[in-house]
């Protein structure tokens, strides 16, 4: 997902050609937008990920570069509903970003600084020495290697299933230890959880998947960038909690 609200325009990644290059100045080495932009796409494609979606977006100086890509699920992969593999891209040519990517089965990115998912797979300053090609085709490789983590964690979360008590122990500990969010928000939760029929309909399992979903249900109450940092603590609060 890409979120732009700090001046940034969307444009499409063919107009990324038309924005100008600043020139090298010692060992700065500006990256083309439209350079790395396709090489990405380019290289995942050439290693099985057929692209689906993309967005992209710069700055209103031209400099900055942001970009969301999401692929056609593997076939051989299993992943959790709703999810797929993701790639999150970001890079300045004014020396205020290197060149990062960050990769899962749910990535989210904002033009304000948030740039979260669960792998983050490459961060390059744009020095002499960049070979673009080879970085971005080590990163995706990893990520190919390490997609059926995202599987597993959702079998973990299905198989671990919950007791009303340890459930109601599980928000708790969520909200007072690991801030996932706000305490007001934590009847919403609660009540997503053990009240509502639309909700055990989609997730009828008593388990961490279930309890992991009402969460993120009431994540769409925050802002976008609350959310982002509500995800990072629900990954430590239920998906490596395991007693």
């Amino acid at each position: 997902m890409l979120m732009l609200h700090k001046g940034c325009r969307r444009v499409a990644r063919t107009d990324l050609a038309d924005i100008p290059v600043p020139e090298a100045s010692g060992r700065h080495m500006p990256v083309p937008h439209h350079v790395l932009a396709d090489t990405v796409v380019a290289t995942a494609e050439g290693l099985g990920l057929p692209l689906r979606n993309e967005s992209w977006g710069i700055s209103k100086d031209g400099m900055r570069l942001f970009g969301a890509l999401d692929f056609d699920p593997i076939e051989e992969l299993r992943m959790p509903e709703g999810t797929g593999p993701s790639l999150g891209i970001r890079h300045a040519n004014d020396k205020s970003i290197s060149v990062q990517l960050t990769a899962g089965a749910r990535v989210f990115l904002c033009d304000n600084g948030v740039m979260v998912g669960e792998i983050e797979t490459v961060r390059r300053k744009h020095t002499t020495g960049l070979h673009l090609d080879a970085l971005i085709r080590e990163a995706l490789t990893e990520y190919l290697a390490r997609l059926p983590d995202f599987g597993r964690m959702h079998d973990d979360l299905v198989n671990a299933r919950l007791s009303s008590v340890r459930a109601k122990a599980l928000i708790h500990d969520a909200f007072l230890e690991h801030r996932v969010m706000a305490p007001k928000y934590l009847p919403a939760v609660s009540g997503t959880y053990f009240k509502s029929e639309e909700h055990r309909g989609r997730f009828p399992g008593r388990n961490r998947w279930s309890l992991y979903n009402a969460f993120t249900e009431t994540f769409k109450q925050e802002s976008v960038t609350l959310q982002a940092d509500s995800f990072r603590a629900l990954g430590r609060a239920l998906c490596l909690t395991h007693s």
